[in-house]
Order: structure tokens, then C-alpha cells, then sequence
């Protein structure tokens, strides 16, 4: 045991090293496209829009890191994956040996893991800020709206929104002057951040702002009345939700409370239960 803790840190040292090594001497991007066609086949849940995505948010969002690793495109995620597989299989097998003991089918198990694990990482960073998009939206419609009424226009009201409040979303909106100074259109620049932002109520709201001045439509009332219904479904996934959690503190109230009780009020006559048999 004290041969395999003093050799442990030398193996795994090692094989970071030359991981690093091989990662300077190979193509990444012609690995990381067959890696992304294997992920496509054995991944049955993750679309390949999911890939699209994945790069377009690494593209764009510069403090996403991965186990304290900061990965910028998908190059950098499925070479992760491949280290942190690899390692695990290696550090496992390595330490059965020296302990006499078969843990390969843990290992494969343990490599499995390690190896989606950045993938899974990523997807709930998209889910948290689809979230807090949503969260924001119904707030920003409205205030949306009250500054067209004021006169603005609608893309003078989205670079107001952009320079005065912090959010999710004023990044989305800060983003969208940023795609239009780069020379995208304008209809490309609400495609680009409606897809980084992972809500679909957030795409239907560009759309209906991409779209406002080509149909004529008021898009100030346009506005003003979504912001309503979001706030009303949104009050009602939280009814939902007190619902559902009403019943489960019922659980834990009958589990934590009601036994523990019950077992106080039969200690004193346990003894005579106990008499009876």
C-alpha cells in the first residue's frame, strides 16, 4: 500500500507529460472531427445542433472552464475528454496492478464517466443560462417596450438596455452591437445571440423584434403583451412547483418528524412489550 501511494503521483505525472507530447505533435482538429462523429453516434440524446451550438457558445463566451480548464473551441473539449478518459483507464489499471487487485471493469466504467463529463459540464452551463435568461425576460420585454413608448427606436432601446443593466440578457443585447460592428446583418446578428441564449421563449421574442419592422406591426404593444403572458406562465410553473413541493414536505414531515415521534411515545412501553413474548 505505501509502494502504490509513492508510485501514484510518479505514474500519473508521467502520463500527463507525455499526453502533453502527444498533443503538441498530432492534428487536433482532424482527431476532434472523428471524435465528434463518434460522440454523434454513441451520444443518442445529443443532437448534432447540440455541436453547433457547443462551438458557437465556446466561440463566443471566454470564461467557460471545464475542471478549472478553460477551453475556448471544440478542439480543446473532446482533446479533454480524451486525456481525462485515457488517464483514469491508465491511473486505475496501474493502481490494481500495484495493489493485486483487477479493477479494470471499474476502470472502463470510471473511463466512460471522465469521458463525458466535459460534455455534460458544458450542456449545464447552457441549461443555467437558459434559465436565467428566462428569468430575465419578462422584465426586459417590459422595459423594452416602456422605452420605445418614450420614442426610442428598437435598436436604440436594445443598446440602451445593453449599456445600463447587468444581466444575461444586456450581454446577449451587447453581443448584438458587437456581430454588427464585425459586418454581420442584422438579421444574422438576433440569429447568433437567439441561439446562444438556450431559451425559446427568448427566440420567440427576437424573432418577433427581427421581424417587427418588415410586418409593421406595434411592436411596443407586441411587446408590452408577451411580457404579460411570460409572467403569467411563469406564475404558474411556480403554482406547479409549490404543489408539487407541498406534497413531498408531507413526506419528509411523516419520515423525520412523525416516526422519530411515534418511536419517543413507544420507548416507555417497549419493556412491557417485551414481557408479553
Amino acid at each position: 500500500m505505501g509502494l502504490a501511494a509513492l508510485l501514484l503521483p510518479v505514474l500519473i505525472f508521467l502520463f500527463m507529460f507525455l499526453s502533453f507530447i502527444f498533443s503538441r505533435n498530432i492534428k487536433i482538429s482532424a482527431v476532434s472531427r472523428k471524435i465528434e462523429k463518434f460522440n454523434r453516434k454513441i451520444s443518442l440524446n445529443q443532437k448534432p445542433r447540440f455541436y453547433e451550438d457547443m462551438r458557437m457558445l465556446l466561440k463566443n463566451e471566454s470564461r467557460i472552464k471545464v475542471l478549472g480548464i478553460k477551453v475556448n473551441n471544440l478542439e480543446k473539449v473532446f482533446l479533454l475528454q480524451i486525456l481525462l478518459a485515457s488517464a483514469f483507464l491508465i491511473t486505475m489499471n496501474l493502481l490494481g496492478i500495484l495493489l493485486s487487485r483487477n479493477l479494470f471493469a471499474w476502470s472502463l466504467v470510471g473511463s466512460a464517466i471522465a469521458y463525458f463529463l466535459p460534455i455534460t459540464i458544458i450542456k449545464g452551463f447552457m441549461d443555467k443560462k437558459g434559465r436565467s435568461v428566462l428569468m430575465e425576460l419578462p422584465d426586459i420585454i417590459e422595459i423594452t417596450s416602456s422605452l420605445i413608448e418614450a420614442g426610442l427606436t428598437l435598436d436604440e432601446a436594445i443598446k440602451y438596455i445593453s449599456l445600463n443593466y447587468k444581466g444575461s440578457i444586456s450581454k446577449l443585447f451587447a453581443l448584438l452591437q458587437v456581430k454588427k460592428l464585425e459586418g454581420h446583418t442584422r438579421a444574422e446578428a438576433f440569429k447568433i445571440i437567439s441561439r446562444l441564449s438556450f431559451c425559446e421563449d427568448f427566440k420567440t421574442v427576437i424573432k418577433l423584434m427581427a421581424q417587427s419592422e418588415e410586418i409593421g406591426n406595434p411592436i411596443a404593444e407586441v411587446l408590452s403583451d408577451l411580457s404579460t403572458s411570460l409572467r403569467n406562465n411563469q406564475r404558474d410553473k411556480l403554482k406547479i412547483r409549490a404543489e408539487r413541493m407541498e406534497s413531498n414536505l408531507v413526506l419528509v414531515i411523516f419520515i423525520f418528524l412523525f416516526i422519530p415521534m411515534l418511536m419517543i411515545f413507544m420507548l416507555p412501553v417497549l419493556p412491557q412489550i417485551r414481557l408479553l413474548f
